[in-house]
């Protein structure tokens, strides 16, 4: 079994809590989308993939590894910050150094 099978019901709950039933018609292609870094395993409902992790960021799920004000003037300063994740509503810097892996788990 794959991992996105893993999520799959939990996929298809969120994408019907956001309105969208699977087989229903859906012009924009809004999807579940698996999203990992480190330990932090969530599903974002998106169009896209930055669209599910700016989601993910906006509902408070990647907290954890969201770098400090002092941190990202340390990164800026040294000219590093392109190295981290930078999203969500108000663009807010994440380590996600570890690695970022999203795959599609279903389409609406």
């Amino acid at each position: 079994m794959s991992i996105t099978s893993q999520y799959l019901d939990e996929a298809v709950t969120l994408l019907s809590n956001e309105g969208y039933e699977i087989g229903d018609y859906n012009p924009h292609g809004v999807s579940a989308w698996l999203i990992q870094t480190g330990s932090i395993v969530a599903i974002g409902i998106g169009e896209n993939e930055l669209e599910a992790i700016d989601n993910v960021i906006d509902a408070n799920l990647f907290d954890s590894i969201q770098l400090s004000n002092t941190q990202v003037r340390e990164l800026m300063r040294d000219e590093m910050i392109e190295d981290y994740l930078c999203a969500g509503n108000a663009s807010e810097y994440f380590d996600t150094l570890n690695g970022l892996l999203i795959d599609k788990i279903i389409q609406a």
